[in-house]
C-alpha cells in the first residue's frame, strides 16, 4: 500500500490528474449498476405483467345509443283534466363491472310520479301498452321494452323525503342543503332536489332469482363476460288535475355508482 502511494506521489501532475479521473469515473460506474439493473428489471417486469383496465360504468338512451337520445321533454299533459303517462328507455353498460347502484335525484316543480323498471327487449311486441316502452331509434325504427322488476318499490328508497306531502307531492327535506346552496341563497320549496336510490346493489348480469338482465350479446352480436348491458324504463304518471302545460320546468338526474 505505502508503495502504491509512493509511486503515486512520484507521477507528473498531469498523470495523477488522469489518474483521480478515471478512479472518479469507475466509481461512478459502480454506483449506477444496481440502479441501472433496477430499471432493467422493472422494465422486464412491466413487459410481462397483466395490466388491469379501470372499471367503466355509463349511462346511454333505448337500444344503446348515445344518451342524447334519452328526451323527457316532450311530455303532453293537455288541459290537466286527465291522468297519464309517458316511458322512457335508457341502459346502463358497463366493463370490469359486477354490481352497481343507480340514483335518480330531481327538482319537484311538476307533480309527477317516478316510477323505475329493469326492462327487457321483447322483439314480439309492436305497440306501446301499459306494460311496454316505445322507444325510436335515430334510424327511425321503433324498439319495445317490457317491464319487469320494479326497482321502486323493491329495492329503492328516498334518502331524504321531507316525511310530509306539499300540494300532493314528496319534497326533497334540508339534508342536503349546505352542499346545495350558499346560506344567503334564497330557493322555493320544490328546487330542493328530492334523491332516490337504490338500496341494494343491482347485479350486472342476473337477479338474485338467477334471471338474466344482460342484452350486451343481443345489442353487439358478440360475448363478452367481462363487459353487460342492462335496459331500464323510467316511468312518468299524473292524475288528474295534479298538472297543466304551465311550462314549469323540472330538472333530473339519473347516475349510476359501481357498488
Amino acid at each position: 500500500m505505502k508503495k502504491a502511494i509512493k509511486k503515486f506521489v512520484d507521477l507528473p501532475k498531469a498523470k495523477k490528474i488522469q489518474l483521480i479521473i478515471a478512479s472518479f469515473l469507475t466509481l461512478i460506474i459502480v454506483i449506477s449498476l444496481p440502479t441501472l439493473a433496477w430499471f432493467s428489471n422493472r422494465r422486464q417486469v412491466a413487459t410481462v405483467a397483466k395490466i388491469n383496465s379501470p372499471a367503466t360504468l355509463y349511462i346511454n338512451a333505448g337500444k344503446a345509443e348515445d344518451i342524447i337520445q334519452l328526451k323527457l321533454s316532450d311530455i303532453d299533459v293537455g288541459d290537466g283534466t286527465e291522468g297519464g303517462s309517458e316511458k322512457f328507455v335508457f341502459c346502463v353498460e358497463g366493463e370490469d363491472v359486477t354490481n352497481y347502484r343507480l340514483q335518480i335525484s330531481r327538482t319537484t316543480n311538476i307533480n309527477f310520479t317516478y316510477t323505475l323498471y329493469k326492462a327487457h327487449t321483447d322483439p314480439n311486441a309492436f305497440a306501446k301498452d301499459e306494460n311496454h316502452a316505445e322507444y325510436t331509434a335515430v334510424n327511425g325504427s321503433k324498439v319495445y321494452y317490457v317491464k319487469a322488476q320494479n326497482l321502486t318499490s323493491e329495492n329503492g328508497i328516498y334518502i331524504n323525503a321531507d316525511g310530509t306531502t306539499v300540494s300532493g307531492r314528496t319534497i326533497g327535506s334540508t339534508s342536503y342543503e349546505v352542499k346545495s346552496y350558499g346560506k344567503n341563497d334564497s330557493r322555493q320549496r320544490f328546487a330542493e332536489p328530492l334523491y332516490w336510490q337504490t338500496e341494494n346493489s343491482i347485479n350486472a348480469k342476473a337477479d338474485d332469482n338467477g334471471t338474466s338482465y344482460d342484452e350486451y350479446e343481443d345489442i353487439y352480436g358478440e360475448e363478452n363476460d367481462k363487459k353487460f348491458l342492462n335496459f331500464y324504463i323510467l316511468e312518468v304518471t299524473w292524475t288528474a288535475g295534479s298538472v297543466s302545460n304551465d311550462k314549469e320546468t323540472d330538472i333530473i338526474y339519473i347516475t349510476a355508482e359501481v357498488g
